[in-house]
């Protein structure tokens, strides 16, 4: 299979993924998978990471005055390569072994270069993890019975509307965890939004993974 359909399968879905939908008002967010064997994309995280991945940089606003070059795809292909393992920016489809990249280059294609960014602009977006602008803008959840709690599988951390999706009202948030001697990080539904922060995030989940990050970027 080519890559160029490769990626053109990928963007196909992306809107599944990420469930941004073009007609909201203006929404940016950066979006994260959390590893969970009991959700299909979490499953995908877990060949790669017991904590998260990066899914990519997410915006439905146009940003006009640049002319679209014919080798985006190619030249955003070699940038997603080396960074891919630094920001835990894996492939998340079972139809990518080895975690790179046309999984990364149909997000840009998608939400960068349709969007008007150049390759090297989408990069900068999706790799910045500043904690300035960054509330937690997007949820995704499921309900466990026996746990009593929405079972958090995704998050966004950016500016525009507060979206949740697939969450039972009223039950609290929980983080996926595997076994009893893990920690079990809870919410109430009513607090979410204030306690579970992009500096708290990256400070209990992505610096298990990526140390580095947060001595680069404040936590």
């Amino acid at each position: 299979m080519t890559g160029l359909l490769l990626v053109l399968i990928f963007s196909a879905t992306l809107k599944l993924l990420f469930c941004l939908d073009y007609g909201y008002p203006i929404h940016e967010s950066l979006h994260f998978q959390l590893a969970d064997p009991n959700d299909t994309i979490g499953r995908e995280c877990l060949k790669y990471s017991n904590h998260f991945c990066l899914t990519g940089w997410l915006t439905n606003q146009m940003m006009f005055g640049r002319q679209t070059q014919n080798d985006d795809d190619f030249r955003f292909y070699r940038l997603a390569k080396n960074i891919y393992k630094s920001f835990n920016w894996f492939s998340l489809r079972p139809q990518e072994p080895g975690g790179c990249c046309y999984f990364q280059t149909s997000v840009y294609m998608e939400y960068g270069r349709k969007m008007g960014l150049s390759p090297w602009e989408y990069r900068n977006k999706v790799t910045d993890f500043s904690s300035a602008g960054k509330p937690l803008n997007f949820l995704m959840a499921y309900y466990d019975p026996k746990a009593c709690a929405n079972i958090i599988t995704r998050v966004g951390f950016g500016r525009g509307q507060f979206r949740r999706i697939g969450v039972k009202y009223g039950p609290p948030f929980i983080f996926p965890f595997r076994s009893r001697n893990d920690t079990v990080h809870f919410f109430f539904y009513t607090q979410v939004r204030k306690f579970l922060t992009f500096e708290w995030f990256k400070e209990n989940v992505v610096c298990r993974d990526q140390e580095w990050l947060c001595s680069n970027f404040e936590v």
